[in-house]
C-alpha cells in the first residue's frame, strides 16, 4: 500500500500514524497569537465610561488566560513531534495512553474542554481513553483513520457514535435541509 495514500495517514508495514502538517499548527497558532493581540488592545484602548472599561479589563483578563492556555497546549503538542496517534502491533498509543485494539468496545468523536476534537475509546475494563487531535486533522481523515484502522481491530461489537459532532456532518446535513 502507498505510505502516504492519506494526507494525514502514514502506513508503514505495521504501523499507521496520524500526523498533522506544520500548515494546520501553524494556522492554530496565528489564531491564538492574533486572539490575544485583540485582547491585549482591548485592554489598552478602553472607553471613557467606567462600565464598559470594566468590562473590557474582564474581558481581555479571560481571553489573555484563554487564548494562552491555547496556545501553550499548542506548542507542548508541537514539541512531541508530529505524529498524534500510532497504531502498532494491534495497539493504539499516543503520548498518555497505549491500550491493545482487541480491548476497545466503543469508539466516540468528541471535543476536549469544548476546544480540541478528539477520539474517545472506551475498553473492556469501561475505562475511557481521549485522543487529541488538537484540530490539526480534518474531520474527514480522522472519520477514515477510525474507520480503516481502528474498527477492524477492535472488539467484534464495537459501537462507534457521535459521528454528528464533526463538523463536516453539520455542513452535509445544513445542505440536506437547504434542499428539502
Amino acid at each position: 500500500m502507498n505510505d502516504n495514500m492519506f494526507s494525514h495517514i502514514k502506513q508503514e508495514n505495521n504501523k499507521v500514524e496520524l500526523y498533522y502538517h506544520h500548515f494546520n499548527s501553524g494556522c492554530a497558532l496565528f489564531a491564538g497569537f492574533l486572539l490575544i493581540a485583540m485582547c491585549i488592545a482591548i485592554f489598552f484602548i478602553l472607553p471613557n465610561s467606567i462600565i464598559l472599561a470594566l468590562l473590557g479589563i474582564v474581558v481581555s483578563i479571560i481571553g489573555l488566560v484563554f487564548f494562552g492556555a491555547f496556545i501553550i497546549k499548542i506548542l507542548s503538542v508541537m514539541s512531541k513531534g508530529k505524529t498524534l496517534v500510532t497504531i502498532e502491533n494491534n495497539r493504539i498509543c499516543n503520548v498518555k495512553h497505549d491500550i491493545p485494539l482487541s480491548d476497545v468496545t466503543a469508539v466516540r468523536f468528541g471535543w476536549q474542554f469544548g476546544v480540541f476534537k478528539c477520539i474517545f475509546l472506551t475498553a473492556n475494563n469501561k475505562k475511557t481513553y481521549r485522543f487529541s487531535t488538537y484540530n490539526f486533522v480534518p474531520d474527514t481523515e480522522i472519520e477514515l483513520f477510525v474507520d480503516k484502522f481502528i474498527v477492524p481491530l477492535a472488539a467484534p461489537n464495537v459501537v462507534v457514535e457521535g459521528r454528528e459532532k464533526l463538523a463536516h456532518h453539520h455542513v452535509q446535513n445544513m445542505a440536506k435541509n437547504k434542499q428539502v
